[in-house]
């Protein structure tokens, strides 16, 4: 019984090693909010597969308000995504200098969001979050234009 509640316990976690080991780093860069440095940006995507990743390493403290707010800004003028959005704020958490969050796109419709390697919310079988919960740093209107290229094309 013990070595079956170690399996299910450790399982998440070697599963997402094994992820992670497929990604391939596309390109990084650092958001900053008027001459404050907010976080460093990276983008993913797997060597195996279609799989995506964005890492986000916190440079000083934002709190969940903030992040909610971004969400916002940046796919608030969207329609038909509301209540992908309405998730996207709901799950967003508040995070320290240091923290890092990913967010996995997996399966062509399957969302994952993690903050320091613990498993924060995930969305199975949607394919509208699926499509948008990159766009912020790689969609069509990007909340930074420049960083969207460095993310891209790895300049």
């Amino acid at each position: 019984m013990n070595k079956l509640l170690i399996l299910v316990l450790l399982f998440p976690m070697l599963v997402m090693a094994k992820i992670d080991k497929d990604f391939k780093l596309v390109g990084e860069g650092v958001l900053s909010y008027y001459f404050w440095d907010v976080y460093k940006v990276s983008y993913f995507k797997s060597i195996v597969s279609d799989d995506e990743l964005i890492k986000i390493t916190y440079l000083r403290d934002v709190e969940r308000k903030h992040s909610q707010a971004g969400w916002d800004e940046s796919l608030g003028k969207l329609k038909g995504v509301e209540k992908q959005l309405e998730w996207l704020k709901n799950n967003a958490v508040d995070v320290k200098e240091g923290d890092v969050l990913a967010i996995y796109k997996l399966n062509g419709s399957d969302v994952i969001i993690q903050k320091n390697g613990e498993t924060i919310s995930s969305k199975k079988d949607d394919k509208k979050l699926f499509s948008i919960v990159h766009s912020p740093w790689i969609g069509p209107q990007s909340v930074d234009e420049d960083l969207k290229e460095k993310l891209i094309k790895g300049k």
